[in-house]
């Protein structure tokens, strides 16, 4: 592609722009000449109006290699994806291994949507044909991408299909971390279904759908195992249920401290009063120390509540996270209690942590004794990763744990780049470890 005519230049990739966020494309690719130290005017490269235009700009002017722009947008594709869905395989794949699942891939799937000069490019080596090679079929699945390094391999697969009238595009990027065993599948939100014409003739109505096929073709071109997931989804809900009480502890910590010091002996003295004014009502009630301390609990919750909720205003407690260093605190909960009991606590909005409403402090006793999480909202801290974002604001991402999956969608579709969604990634990641 590089002897190609600039006149007659067209980057085929352009064909997924509904997919691309190309404010982020712009950036990526302005941090990339500023990398490789090459002259640019950011006025001139922020107005290209179009997708093979920026491609025009970077490989033709700027001298860009048409494969260090594929990258570019590869990552931008990905990490457009709103759907991530975390796992971790046992096999531990050689250079061989991946290069015969990539040969496999190349002559059972792509051979057949691609015409002989595109196939000709395909090394079971690896590539990445973004510039070059669109999707042409309905319902067929194609990878334009499948590359490897001693770290890390990366895939990536496409489909085209009709929904009401319009092309539409599903997207799955795959990442398998080599040194951890960590895969992630990332996959857009568009709507609508399909039924695969060119793989088990699978009909896919969602991402979660999406995702079940893909981890199956995966696990079989590849010839790799996944870590069973009814061995480890309900650890994981322990995990996310410890991770959000830590994050919840955090923000009112500094309160708990205040109030329970003020008046943990008055409030033990009422109740040890109050149970004795019971007893002589009916001599059978009695209390031992953990009863007693349960009970505390749940009167001091109470009060707290009132003292937080009423003593302070939401951007008091975000700051108490932005001091103690958090990353996100939680809007939203679904818990599994003792003797398989339900609960759920909701903030109105995101920019409200859950600990600055009253039904989290009236739940509280039953969420400390919680032992798992099915779902859980959460809201991130965005501006690290936006300039123009106030230090408060944040972004939302639902996380939910079944025996099928662990997924994380990205709720907001412009606050979403590589740096934001490595860090919920990380984070969640760090948490199931």
């Amino acid at each position: 592609m590089e002897a190609v005519d600039v006149n007659t230049f067209s980057y085929r990739g352009s064909k997924y722009r509904d997919i691309i966020n190309e404010i982020e494309l712009k950036k990526a690719c302005i941090e990339h000449l500023n990398i490789c130290s090459i002259e640019f005017s950011r006025e001139e490269l922020t107005s290209i109006g179009t997708i093979t235009g920026i491609a025009k700009y970077m490989i033709f002017e700027k001298k860009v290699p048409t494969n260090d722009f594929n990258t570019i947008m590869f990552q931008n594709l990905t990490y457009t994806c709103s759907n991530i869905f975390l796992d971790k395989i046992t096999t531990k794949l050689t250079d061989e291994n991946i290069e015969n699942g990539f040969n496999s891939i190349i002559n059972s799937i792509n051979k057949d949507v691609v015409t002989n000069e595109q196939f000709e490019l395909m090394n079971k080596s690896g590539f990445n044909l973004l510039d070059c090679v669109p999707t042409r079929e309905d319902n067929k699945l194609l990878f334009p991408v499948l590359e490897y390094s001693s770290k890390e391999i990366n895939l990536m697969c496409v489909v085209q299909y009709d929904s009401k009238g319009k092309r539409k595009f599903k997207v799955c990027s795959i990442n398998i971390n080599r040194i951890t065993n960590d895969i992630t599948f990332y996959i857009n939100g568009s709507v609508g279904s399909f039924v695969l014409s060119n793989y088990q003739k699978e009909n896919i109505s969602s991402s979660k759908s999406f995702f079940s096929v893909i981890k199956t073709f995966v696990s079989a071109f590849l010839k790799i195992h996944f870590v069973p997931r009814e061995m480890k989804y309900q650890l994981e809900r322990e995990k996310m249920f410890l991770f959000c009480k830590q994050l919840n502890h955090g923000m009112i910590k500094d309160y708990i401290e205040e109030l329970d010091k003020e008046i943990r002996s008055m409030l033990a003295g009422q109740i040890t009063r109050t149970i004795g004014r019971i007893r002589t009502i009916n001599s059978n009630v009695k209390l031992d120390k953990k009863s007693k301390e349960d009970l505390y609990n749940k009167i001091f919750d109470a009060y707290l509540g009132q003292y937080v909720t009423n003593g302070y205003d939401e951007t008091d407690l975000k700051q108490k996270a932005l001091e103690k260093n958090m990353n996100c605190y939680p809007t939203n909960i679904s818990f599994t209690g003792q003797e398989l009991s339900k609960g759920k606590a909701k903030a109105r909005k995101k920019e409200i942590p859950l600990v600055f409403e009253k039904v989290f402090y009236s739940l509280n006793t039953d969420i400390e004794t919680a032992k798992r999480l099915e779902e859980v909202t959460m809201a991130w801290f965005d501006a690290p990763f936006f300039p123009k974002r106030k230090e408060t604001d944040v972004s939302q991402t639902t996380i939910t744990i079944s025996k099928q999956y662990f997924l994380i969608v990205m709720k907001n579709g412009v606050y979403k780049n590589k740096g934001m969604t490595e860090l919920v990634e990380k984070t969640i990641r760090e948490v199931l470890s």
